[in-house]
């Protein structure tokens, strides 16, 4: 992240008022007092920067035996800190590395970015099961779902801290808001198989996926509570569809 090593700032009483369904709740933000002109930054590694990642994972595995298979899957996931996307708006996305974002440079990105990471989904199911029918035939079906974004509110504080560039805050912490809806999907595969000869194979296939056409978005166009888009949805999983393939083994 990056830090401000010469511009001096103040500490300022900001009372969360804006939009539908406020808080209330009052907590400091950083007012600048010296010459903006004056700011130096450097990239480095600031206290309250980091992360704390907890998980469990269950698997169920049947090996293709009385002419099926079964994998099967739950993961629970807890992901706390604050890292240079924590300021992020509703997303699931998650970042790493050096990625020479802007995060730091202004004080405020500090405020209530301690929370849940973006990349945060506390449950996941996954359900993958094959069946041979007869005459050459093969069924399988891919079940997932999982948790959608932590919805966030933020809000301009520009006016308050005299930085030049617009200063929106997290007004909660993510995690506090409840999540969108989760994300369910279900894939189907039809598949035939011909032998060709003692060892090759020619196979056509025809998928189904999103079979329940599922519109379930994924992200919001605006998490800034003051915008006249605030929580519209937007970015819907992709509707159902149907594929159709063949492959060759030799």
């Amino acid at each position: 992240a990056w830090r401000d090593v010469a511009g001096q700032y103040g500490q300022v009483p900001f009372t969360d008022d804006l939009g539908d369904n406020p808080t209330g709740a009052t907590f400091p933000v950083y007012s600048l007092l010296s010459d903006p002109a004056g700011r130096q930054f450097r990239i480095t590694n600031p206290d309250g920067v980091g992360s704390n990642v907890n998980a469990a994972s269950i698997d169920l595995v049947k090996r293709m035996t009385g002419k099926w298979q079964l994998n099967a899957s739950a993961t629970w996931l807890r992901s706390t800190g604050r890292l240079t996307d924590s300021v992020s708006g509703v997303t699931l996305q998650q970042r790493g590395g050096l990625q020479f974002r802007k995060f730091g440079q202004n004080p405020n990105d500090f405020v209530n970015s301690d929370g849940r990471l973006t990349g945060d989904v506390q449950w996941s199911f996954k359900v993958q099961a094959v069946y041979q029918l007869p005459a050459g035939f093969l069924v399988s079906a891919n079940f997932v779902n999982h948790d959608g974004a932590f919805i966030v509110r933020r809000g301009s504080v520009r006016d308050i801290t005299n930085i030049p560039e617009g200063t929106t805050i997290l007004l909660q912490k993510r995690g506090e808001n409840g999540r969108l809806k989760d994300v369910t999907l279900l894939d189907l595969r039809l598949q035939k198989e011909f032998r060709l000869g003692k060892s090759a194979r020619f196979s056509l296939f025809a998928d189904a996926l999103n079979v329940t056409n599922s519109d379930t978005p994924e992200a919001v166009q605006s998490s800034n509570v003051t915008s006249a888009v605030y929580l519209y949805p937007v970015d819907p999983v992709d509707p159902r569809r149907l594929m159709l393939g063949a492959k060759f083994k030799f």
